[in-house]
């Protein structure tokens, strides 16, 4: 099933959208995607948090143009962990999620930069490679441009 909701002004969720597919594929998730600017329009400006399935990153791209893609931070964390998971103890990667967290977290560019400089140190080549396929703009409130209503996660 592919969802999309929206969130209100008590900081709850509401369903907009869903459809059941036989997969979740990037074809799928541009069919939904597409259907949904059917019926939300191409005008209004919208800040989707997603968990970065390829599917959706081109859909958005493709269908919302003008508007905003955040990635969700738990979902990041998660990937940064199996990335970390070899070769490393848990406090170890515990700490560079940590640091992490607080670069995504930051409100400024120059903490940003500077917390990212700290996580590259102590991460090494693995969170590099990890950074890299990582827009500044989808994983940061520093440099995210839209409005995230207080959704990082």
């Amino acid at each position: 099933m592919l969802a999309t909701t929206g969130k209100d002004g008590n900081e709850g969720f509401f369903p907009v959208a869903f459809a059941v597919v036989d997969a979740e594929n990037k074809d799928n998730w541009c069919w939904f995607l597409e259907h949904l600017c059917g019926v939300l329009g191409s005008e209004r400006v919208i800040s989707f948090i997603s968990d970065r399935h390829c599917g959706i990153v081109e859909g958005i791209a493709r269908f919302f143009p003008n508007c905003f893609h955040g990635f969700c931070l738990e979902h990041l964390k998660r990937n940064l962990r199996d990335k970390l998971s070899c070769g490393n103890t848990n406090l170890v990667r515990e700490t560079i999620v940590s640091k992490f967290s607080k670069c995504a977290y930051a409100l400024t560019k120059v903490s940003f930069h500077f917390k990212l400089n700290e996580l590259k140190s102590e991460g090494g080549d693995i969170v590099s490679v990890f950074l890299r396929s990582l827009p500044y703009e989808n994983g940061s409130d520093a440099h995210f441009a839209g409005k995230r209503y207080g959704e990082i996660q």
